[in-house]
């Protein structure tokens, strides 16, 4: 016979929660500190820059539309984050994908690529809430599409998903080049250094999108077989990884559009410098010119 269900106000002053409760909720308290901190720090990481750039960045202060304020601090902050994270991640890859380990080492290392992963993720996730003003499709496309990706990881954390998201994910590591060439691109358009920053990253990028699919092919290739993998999880990672790597491709050619429109501004400066610098020497040869023959009249009156 079950007991009936009664309702009051002890349990909210009074009651204390079970062990197995509480323990059951934060199974991983490390991660969820660890997951709490890199959304406090990605959220401050924002707002000073965007103070930072206002106080130093003249060329940032001019940018009346808030939105390309936006996408600047978006660039910024993905090269700060993606520079930084990509020692971690590589020294969690190596160690996770190319060696040999205990269960234990084994769990330790996929658990430092995922918080990794959780952090450039979480990059995402606030982009595609601040840039709802004007969103571009492909971006938009792209950033849900990984997102998504990550949720199939969580749920179904099987070794050919958490594999290929691994490497999806940390492919996007090297797209920091890219990042500090549009960001410049913005700042200084006419320093010499910028467009060589921005071809820098178009070759990053263009070499390990190829790599990334290799990497991808080879990990379903080798877990086709197994029995506790299922098929559909692999054909998922393959056409995600097909879809991405698509997106990025055309990115690219978006930074090859900028990468020539930074070059031509820059020969339209260099040209401008000679024209303004050939204009002075001959108004200042004409000038010279003039006051000879105005100090050369009088003597020649007399």
């Amino acid at each position: 016979m079950s007991t009936p269900t009664k309702w009051s106000l002890e349990p909210l002053l009074h009651g204390h929660l079970p062990n197995d409760v509480s323990e059951g909720i934060f199974a991983d308290i490390s991660f969820v500190r660890f997951a709490f901190a890199a959304i406090i720090s990605m959220s401050l990481l924002y707002p000073i820059m965007h103070k930072l750039l206002l106080k130093t960045c003249k060329n940032y202060k001019s940018l009346k539309n808030q939105s390309k304020q936006i996408v600047v601090i978006h660039h910024a902050v993905e090269f700060i984050v993606l520079f930084s994270v990509l020692p971690f991640y590589t020294y969690f890859v190596v160690r996770g994908l190319f060696r040999e380990s205990n269960p234990g080492e084994a769990i330790a290392d996929a658990g430092g690529a995922l918080r990794c992963g959780v952090f450039i993720l979480l990059q995402y996730a606030f982009e595609l809430s601040s840039r709802f003003e004007q969103p571009r499709p492909i971006v938009v496309f792209h950033h849900v599409l990984a997102l998504v990706d990550m949720t199939l990881c969580a749920f179904f954390s099987t070794s050919v998903v958490l594999k290929t998201g691994i490497i999806l994910v940390y492919a996007i590591c090297f797209e920091g080049p890219t990042f500090l060439g549009l960001f410049l691109y913005r700042m200084l358009p006419n320093h010499p250094v910028t467009p060589k920053v921005i071809l820098v990253g178009m070759v990053v990028f263009g070499i390990t999108r190829p790599i990334q699919c290799v990497l991808v092919g080879a990990i379903i290739f080798g877990h086709w077989n197994e029995e506790n993998v299922m098929k559909w999880q692999s054909v998922v990672q393959l056409v995600v990884t097909i879809l991405l790597t698509t997106v990025q491709f055309l990115t690219l050619k978006i930074h090859y559009g900028v990468w020539q429109r930074c070059i031509a501004k820059k020969r339209k400066n260099v040209a401008e410098e000679i024209e303004n610098t050939n204009y002075s020497e001959v108004k200042g040869s004409q000038d010279i010119e003039n006051s000879s023959s105005a100090s050369a009249g009088p003597s020649d009156s007399t």
